[in-house]
């Protein structure tokens, strides 16, 4: 087995095209989060994202997407932006965390959205899991009416859906795109974004001009499927290998909500919404989510992340939880000696709890 740090844009096309063969085989790997293409923007946009190629008698069989950080500890790729992070290798290769992080040069990875295959299936990382926390997710298989019928957010749509009808009537016409190239649109999204962090008395992410740089860069790409594709189980045309989705929920001339979101094949991730806030007693931010699962099913998309957090608007829309694991796998003494401690924190209850209101107080954006 062979071990190699590289850039994400300087894999051949015969790796590039065995981590998207990859990234579709299981259902833990699907997420769009862990698609290539995301992988080569991060690189070519913010500069320290790099991947563990793991090859055996030449064929590469594993990858491992990371950002190097200082002193050589990995952090996920686009950190702290990623909603999902994984192992990305063929079922059942049998590797530990140490030997990957030596074999790439790292010192340590941290993670906290931490997707890993049903036992006993082997993880390198699964051993250095401290907690798990849930990330919400809804089932569109069948389509949006069936995901509707099979659940209790019934009558949540019909209270968003007249919500939409009076903001038509006070407002303006209600338009929904669920996929624009408009870089206006984008600026909006993240002004809103930025006012909605100030809001709350949360850290502005997006000040940060490479990220944004990065976001932008996400909005405009569109990775058509190879043509081994096909179609999903619904008979709809696959989805792309990647692209970013920008959305926006019109109210006559006015960006009522906004959301860039992540698609690859049959999995879409809702990633970063906002909404005007003089228009928030419509609950534009619902209306656009609806709108956005809607045609979402009618291009053959399954399953939408919602993320972790305790948002009500993510409780309400749910069919079901993913758990995602948070810790780190360290080759430092004094690292091993942390993570064994917060380990031990993690089994007291009073310590638990305390982190839990933290996470549901930070997931009210």
């Amino acid at each position: 087995m062979e071990i190699v740090a590289r850039r994400p844009q300087d894999l051949t096309a015969a790796e590039t095209a065995a981590w998207a063969a990859l990234h579709q085989k299981e259902p833990h790997l699907r997420h769009p989060s862990l698609a290539p293409g995301l992988a080569v923007v991060a690189a070519e946009t913010l500069g320290n994202a790099e991947v563990g190629v793991i090859a055996e008698d030449g064929e590469p069989v594993g990858f491992f997407p990371y950002d190097r950080d200082r002193g050589d500890v990995g952090a996920p790729l686009v950190a702290p932006m990623t909603d999902r992070q994984a192992f990305i290798a063929r079922p059942g290769l049998a590797i530990d965390a140490p030997t990957l992080l030596r074999g790439c040069g790292l010192s340590a990875w941290r993670f906290d959205h931490l997707a890993v295959p049903p036992p006993p299936a082997p993880d390198p990382f699964a051993p250095h899991v401290r907690e798990w926390d849930d990330a919400f997710e809804v089932d569109l298989t069948g389509g949006f009416d069936a995901y509707v019928a099979r659940g209790s957010v019934a009558s949540f749509v019909r209270q968003t859906d007249r919500k939409a009808r009076k903001l038509a009537r006070e407002v303006g016409p209600v338009r929904f795109e669920f996929r624009v190239e408009d870089d206006a649109v984008f600026d909006r999204l993240i002004r809103d974004k930025q006012v909605q962090l100030g809001r709350q008395g949360l850290r502005d992410q997006f000040a940060d001009e490479s990220l944004v740089k990065m976001l932008r860069r996400v909005h405009r790409t569109f990775e058509p499927a190879g043509t081994s594709a096909g179609t999903s189980a619904d008979g709809a045309e696959a989805g792309p290998a990647f692209a970013g989705v920008l959305s926006v929920l019109w109210a006559g001339d006015e960006p009522a909500a906004t959301h860039l979101g992540l698609w690859a094949g049959e999995e879409f991730h809702s990633w970063i919404p906002a909404h005007s806030e003089v228009l928030h007693r419509y609950s534009p931010g619902a209306v656009l989510h609806l709108e956005m699962l809607r045609e979402a099913a009618r291009r053959g998309v399954t399953t939408v992340d919602l993320g972790r957090g305790g948002n009500p608007l993510k409780q309400r829309l749910a069919s079901r939880r993913r758990p995602l694991g948070i810790g780190s796998a360290d080759l430092r003494a004094w690292g091993r000696a942390t993570s064994s401690a917060r380990r031990w924190l993690g089994a007291v209850p009073m310590a638990r709890r305390t982190r839990r209101a933290l996470r549901r107080w930070r997931a009210r954006s």
